[in-house]
């Protein structure tokens, strides 16, 4: 789900935006002791997602990495958040290829709603969904952009959103999919992104 990068290259702050941002397994190990306050308006959210991650962190099987000629250092600038029910699924996955990397692949997230001008170069649809991973090279500069989520659960969240009888819980058939899916789309998808900046 690449799209057009021209404004944000135009930005001298990606850099910014990177030292700022949490590496990827610290902000799972934060996510997992976050404590929301009695009226955050994602307070049901909070526990399912870290019950996903926790899951996914242990079931996960090491990434193959062999196929990568890393001759450089890339970048994956993540852009997320704890609420998220699709970051939950995925950032794990971000974590294990990430690790799997053995350095070759930095990656590091970075909140939504701290940063909004960041994640409005980045809409979906016109939509601020997340995650959203920024591909970066060894001289920070964007190399291209996936997200939400693979094209398949993408296709059906549009189609359940577009029927007034499954509209209102679409999020329930959507992770019943990732459940069937069990991350072999992310992957597939996160390899054939990461693939691309070579």
């Amino acid at each position: 789900m690449n799209q057009s990068t021209e404004s944000i290259q135009r930005t001298p702050s990606i850099q910014h935006y990177w030292q700022l941002a949490l590496p990827i397994g610290a902000y799972l190990d934060a996510l997992m002791t976050f404590e929301p306050k009695a009226d955050d308006p994602f307070l049901a959210y909070y526990d399912i997602n870290k019950h996903r991650v926790k899951r996914l962190r242990k079931t996960i099987q090491p990434a193959e990495m062999s196929a990568f000629d890393f001759k450089n250092t890339r970048y994956w600038l993540v852009i997320s958040e704890f609420w998220c029910g699709d970051a939950a699924q995925i950032t794990p996955v971000i974590e294990s290829i990430t690790n799997a990397s053995e350095g070759a692949l930095e990656t590091r997230v970075v909140f939504r709603d701290e940063h909004p001008e960041l994640i409005d170069t980045f809409l979906t649809n016109g939509s601020r969904s997340v995650p959203k991973i920024i591909q970066l090279n060894d001289q920070f500069e964007v190399l291209g952009s996936w997200g939400p989520r693979p094209k398949a659960a993408q296709d059906l969240v549009i189609q359940l959103k577009s029927n007034p009888e499954t509209a209102g819980n679409y999020s329930e058939w959507l992770h019943k999919w990732y459940a069937d899916d069990h991350q072999k789309s992310i992957q597939k998808e996160l390899f054939a992104f990461l693939a691309s900046s070579f």
